[in-house]
């Protein structure tokens, strides 16, 4: 009690008192109400290559995993990854379609709007691919993963 008061210093009659703003929880998904509205995703790549889950672990480094995509609902939170060989188009649009499968099955979801960066988002076919199923595309500006930010997060974790 002696050092608290000791510590104690005189303030001027001119100071006034103010509380923090409370932090806002959840700021950047406001906008998303519902499951599927929105769903962030990004690609990463691996230095090391990982084993395919079938085979015996001898395939060449060639036919491993290299990389991934991530989507993640920004409503709900809930992460899925897809395991990649090859970062192009084609098999993006293979783990798009699992994904989408899995969160159409897991809860009843279908996915309205993706959020990514401009990447391998913006090819022609992942663009035909999202107006044949009635979704929106958004694309984050250049340098900016803090657009992205539910995407990148998980990746980190």
């Amino acid at each position: 009690m002696a050092c608290s008061l000791a510590t104690l210093k005189a303030r001027s009659p001119q100071v006034k008192q103010s509380c923090a703003l409370q932090p806002q929880e959840e700021a950047l998904s406001v906008k998303q109400y519902n499951p599927g509205d929105c769903v962030a995703s990004d690609q990463f790549v691996v230095k090391t290559p990982g084993c395919l889950t079938t085979g015996y672990g001898n395939n060449s480094d060639n036919y491993c995993y290299h990389g991934g995509t991530l989507y993640t609902d920004v409503s709900s939170g809930l992460v899925r990854v897809v395991p990649q060989v090859f970062l192009g188009a084609g098999e993006t649009l293979l783990g798009k379609a699992r994904f989408e499968e899995w969160i159409f099955n897991l809860a009843g979801v279908t996915v309205n709007c993706y959020h990514s960066d401009n990447g391998m988002y913006a090819s022609s076919n992942f663009k035909q691919d999202c107006s044949d199923k009635g979704q929106v595309q958004s694309f984050s500006g250049v340098e900016a993963q803090h657009q992205i930010a539910h995407a990148e997060q998980s990746i980190q974790t």
